[in-house]
């Protein structure tokens, strides 16, 4: 229970904050992870769509004769869109789109430094997504037990 009372406070916390920065910068685009299983619960506020926030949510697709999948964004407009994929991550059904000039990211995080970098769950989609959208303020929402002082390096 009082875990569920800290992913609620956390989350009003974040949906402020965001407000804030986006009020303060004209920032308006927000792209949200969704975890479907575990970590801190990021789902997307419902009302941030109604507040002038365009909401991006991830969709995974794989390349045309490759192994490997590609993330890229749909715009979030209600919960009957979204689906749970092979990862445990919300997406939505919609179409993708690929959107590079998004304002913040909310990214998952295995564990966070407090220097800012983040160690992922290991198949490099938010490397390469992040690294197409180098401007966006970039948030991890993790536990105080996920915070680290020195994260492994590769």
């Amino acid at each position: 229970m009082f875990q569920k009372k800290q992913k609620n406070k956390i989350n009003k916390n974040r949906t402020k904050s965001h407000k804030n920065h986006q009020s303060k910068k004209g920032k308006n685009s927000l792209h949200i992870h969704c975890d479907a299983r575990r970590g801190v619960n990021t789902r997307p506020d419902q009302h941030l769509c109604h507040n002038g926030i365009n909401v991006y949510v991830p969709k995974m697709t794989r390349q045309h004769g490759k192994k490997e999948f590609i993330m890229s964004t749909s715009h979030f407009q209600k919960w009957e869109d979204m689906v749970e994929n092979k990862w445990g991550i919300l997406e939505s059904k919609k179409q993708q789109k690929t959107t590079k000039n998004i304002d913040a990211i909310i990214v998952p995080a295995v564990a966070v430094s407090s220097t800012g970098e983040r160690l992922g769950r290991g198949g490099g989609h938010y490397d390469r997504f992040l690294a197409q959208n180098k401007k966006a303020t970039r948030i991890a929402v993790a536990y105080a037990c996920q915070i680290r002082t020195v994260l492994p390096q590769e």
